[in-house]
């Protein structure tokens, strides 16, 4: 018995050295997660028929879509890094939720839904207006 598990640990190792994550997900992708991540703390990557699910270390979260577009990060309740939202957009945040922190921001078609840790969700049109606030049921 320990033979084929110390067997299976061994093929998933080699599996994972000859196929790295940046294979399984689109360039556009990849060159997300470079930027404004650290690409060694991916834990896991699900695809599904609709997106891309993107699992690191620190319990952070990123969507893509199909074509590897960023649609959705979240801390999971803790702060997600902002270096990769439009400065408009964090400054539209931090004026009207100065003590806040992001831990959520999920793109629709012509807006942000962006959580926030004091249980505040706001929505924010893509030119960092306003569109309204509100506080989850």
């Amino acid at each position: 018995m320990n033979k084929v598990l110390t067997a299976t640990l061994l093929f998933i190792l080699i599996c994972m050295v000859l196929f790295p994550y940046d294979d399984m997900l689109p360039e556009k992708s990849v060159n997300f997660i470079n930027d404004y991540f650290n690409y060694d703390d991916i834990v896991n990557i699900y695809k599904t028929n609709e997106f891309y699910e993107v699992i690191f270390n620190d319990d952070i979260v990123i969507h893509f879509d199909l074509d590897g577009y960023w649609q959705e990060v979240r801390g999971n309740s803790s702060p997600i890094p902002t270096n990769f939202i439009d400065k408009k957009v964090l400054n539209t945040v931090k004026k009207t939720n100065p003590n806040a922190t992001i831990i959520k921001i999920k793109k629709r078609w012509n807006m942000y839904v962006i959580s926030l840790d004091n249980y505040i969700n706001i929505f924010i049109d893509f030119a960092g207006m306003l569109i309204g606030q509100k506080v989850p049921d």
